[in-house]
Order: C-alpha cells, then structure tokens, then sequence
C-alpha cells in the first residue's frame, strides 16, 4: 500500500513538471505574432540559400492564408516540445537519470534556448532543427550501443532531413561513419559493419540528389545552396589588405576583390585598417575586433556580391566569392589558420576550457585504442557522442561564422545533459545513503 501511493505520487509529480514544462514552451505564444524576419523571408520565398526542410515546412501551412505563420509558430513548438518529451523519456530509462534532474536539464534548455531568444515565434528553422537533433543525436547513441537496423534507418533518415534543415549538422556525416568504424574495431560481425557503412553511404547519396534536386527544380542549379562562398569569405577579406590583389590572375576575381578591400579598408574592417593596426595583429585582439564586426563587414562587401553587373545569378555570385575567398586562404594560410583556431577555442568561452575539454576526449580516444574489447555503458557512450558533437560542430561552425547562439542551442543541451549526469551522482549517492538508514523491515 505504502509503495503504491509512493507510485502515484511519481506519476502526479510527472505529470506536474510535464505541465510546466508545456506552460513554459506555449504560455509565451498567447497574444504573441510571428516573426519573419530578415531570414524568415529567404525560407518563405524559396530563396537559393536556404536548404529545402524549413521552406517546404511553412508552405505547408500556407491553406491557413493570412494565419500561415500562426500556425507555423504553434505547430514547430509543439514539436520542440513532442522532443523535449522524448529527450526526458530517454534520459531517465537510459542514462537513469532522476525526474527532478531531467526537469531541470529541460527547463534551463528551455530558458536559454527558447525563453531568451524568443526563436520559436520566429519563422527561423531553428526549432525544427532542434526537433531534428534531438531525434538524431539520441538515435545515434543508441546506434553506438547496439546494432539494430529500424533505429540505424530512422537515425539516418532523421540525420539527413536535419542536415536539409540547417547545413551545420554537416558534421554528422562524420559521426554516423564511426558506427561502422566501432563495430569493426569491437570486432562485431563484418555484416553489421558492412550494412551499417552501406546504409549511412546510401542515404548520404540519395538525400544530396533530393537536395541537388530541389534547387534544379526551383532555381535551375542542379547544385545545393548558394551560401557557401559568402560565408566562407568574411574572414580571409578581414585579414587581407590592398597588396593582396597579386594573388589573383581571373581578371574578375581580380577587380571584385578590389572592390571589396577598398570598401572595408575605408571603413578600417580589415586587420591592418583596425583602429590600434599594432595590437589588432595579436591574435586575442584581432579575434575580437573581427568578431564584433563581423555582421558589418558582411553587410558591406553583400551589397556588391550581387549586382548584376558582378553575375547573373547566386550560384555564380557565390562561385566567385568562393574562389576569392580559397585564393586567399591559400596565399595567407598561417593568419588564416590562427583566426579559424581562435574562433574554435572561443566557442568554449576560453582556450583554456577547451584545453580541459580535451583531457576527456584524449581520455576516450587512449581507451578505445588500447582495449578493443571494451564495451562502454550507455552514459559512457552519451558523454562520448556529446564531446565528438560539440567538438565537430564547433569545427564546422567556425568554419563559415563566428559566434552565435543559434548555432549552438543544441550544444546548450548537451551541456546541461552532462551536468545533469554529474548531479544524478550526488543525488544517486544520498538515496543510497537513505537507503541503508531504512529499517529492514521497510527495505523488504
């Protein structure tokens, strides 16, 4: 009797912080209108650089007329919060974790995610990707434990839909590709191994043909988005100068580049035009002042990417930034290389905690090394997926952009899983305690 009525107090105290946790994702949306946005407008109209996940989930909504966006709004927090459920269904059957952490994992990824940014009434694809990550990166850790084929093709279908939502998640392909890598080394059965490789490599192939598709059909470019050289760009143009043009033989590249230099240097958004020229070589320094003009040096140099007179259409626009921007990373590798290291290191708030953070995965990768035998728990397998993720999201991020928190919500959660895991531990430790305190008659 007395466990029983422990039992429904579980369950009421489930459903409680269910509620609030709900109260948290739909209460802001009451009265609230969408926003569009500058971004909003590229996914609504199909623009060429934005992949095709987030704009065909909008049309979808478009029988609703003048109320599409409403229903958009409320439909992608719906399943930001189908997720959240999932994430904490999944968190307490195979990390055990207790329903008191696993609310506080979920409410503070709310309030740093969601409540702060206000980015689900924001017709922005960040709530769908955030439902697509959840479902992937958890699929994946399964799939790291043990081979089981339904989990192995939904991960892979959910992993590319999410890669169509927000082409960061690029780094996955790496990650799915140490499944099959694992099992070999664990020395699973070579047909897991070989299935595995097979079905990751299939849907790579058929997911980019849908993708390359989608831009052939509506922009006539049998290719994906047109967004790379643009991004790819800000950061070689920030540490270029006027003499750097000798890098360049493509007369077009040529006077583009010119163009472009001029404008920045005038406006001193260039390394060597910075306001103390001496200070802003040093690294730290340098990091700095780029990132906190980053969006304004990408204003400037936009407005000439795309007029016609410079191409006639964005691919061809961003084939040309692209090719300026590879001439000059190639000519200026060690500035460029010092600035993209910077920007990783940044992402963890200082070098020094990405330091610390590498002890763990030095750790992981010694282990995995020196015992093929080893067969990692569940938690061990989490901790090792989240590290690899926040670690090759960085990588990839810092690539193309330097900080925002967009692109790092889902790193945010896994944070808080991992500190989630270290408070279970405590938590863990004073029921045990409790739990030799009881009488044997009340253990029994």
């Amino acid at each position: 009797m007395k466990w029983a009525i422990i039992d429904v107090k579980k369950e009421l105290l489930s459903l409680f912080q269910i509620a609030v946790l709900g109260l948290m994702i739909f209460a802001p949306l009451c009265g609230a209108q969408p926003y569009v946005g500058s971004d909003g407008r590229g996914y609504i109209h199909f623009w060429s650089w934005r992949p095709p996940v987030y704009p065909i989930f909008i049309w979808l909504f478009h029988g609703f007329g003048e109320y599409q966006f409403v229903v958009t709004m409320w439909v992608q927090s719906f399943l930001v919060f189908v997720a959240l459920l999932y994430a904490r269904f999944w968190l307490h059957t195979y990390l055990n974790l207790s329903q008191f952490v696993t609310f506080l994992i979920l409410s503070f990824t709310i309030i740093v995610d969601f409540l702060s940014s206000h980015i689900l009434q924001w017709m922005y694809a960040e709530s769908i990707a955030f439902f697509l990550f959840i479902f992937t990166f958890l699929l994946f850790v399964d799939n790291l434990k043990t081979f089981n084929s339904k989990k192995l093709i939904f991960m892979v279908i959910a992993g590319n839909l999410l890669i169509l939502t927000r082409g960061q998640f690029i780094c996955f392909y790496l990650l799915f590709l140490l499944i099959p890598i694992l099992q070999f080394w664990n020395k699973k059965p070579k047909k897991q191994a070989i299935f595995t490789f097979l079905t990751i490599m299939i849907s790579i192939v058929f997911f980019m043909l849908v993708d390359k598709s989608y831009h052939y059909f509506l922009h006539g470019q049998f290719r994906g988005i047109s967004y790379v050289g643009r991004d790819l760009i800000v950061q070689p143009l920030y540490l270029a100068d006027s003499t750097s043009a000798r890098y360049f033989t493509d007369p077009d590249e040529k006077s583009t580049f010119i163009k472009l230099i001029n404008k920045l240097e005038k406006r001193h958004l260039t390394r060597n035009t910075a306001p103390s020229p001496v200070m802003a070589k040093y690294s730290r320094i340098s990091y700095d002042y780029f990132t906190n003009n980053y969006n304004l040096i990408d204003e400037l140099f936009s407005q000439d990417i795309y007029p016609p007179e410079i191409a006639d259409s964005d691919y061809q626009s961003d084939d040309l930034m692209f090719n300026i921007a590879k001439t000059l990373i190639l000519n200026e590798p060690k500035a460029n290389l010092t600035l993209y290291v910077w920007k990783i290191t940044s992402y963890f708030a200082t070098p020094w905690i990405f330091f610390a953070f590498l002890i763990t995965l030095i750790a992981i990768v010694f282990r995995v090394l020196i015992d093929r035998d080893w067969q990692p728990s569940m938690k061990q397998l989490f901790i090792i997926a989240s590290f690899l993720f926040i670690l090759v999201n960085a990588i990839i991020v810092a690539i193309f952009q330097t900080y925002s928190p967009r692109y790092f919500y889902y790193t945010y959660f896994l944070f808080f899983c991992l500190s989630g895991l270290l408070a279970n531990e405590f938590l863990q430790y004073r029921s045990a305690i409790k739990l030799e305190a009881m009488p044997e008659s009340v253990k029994s």
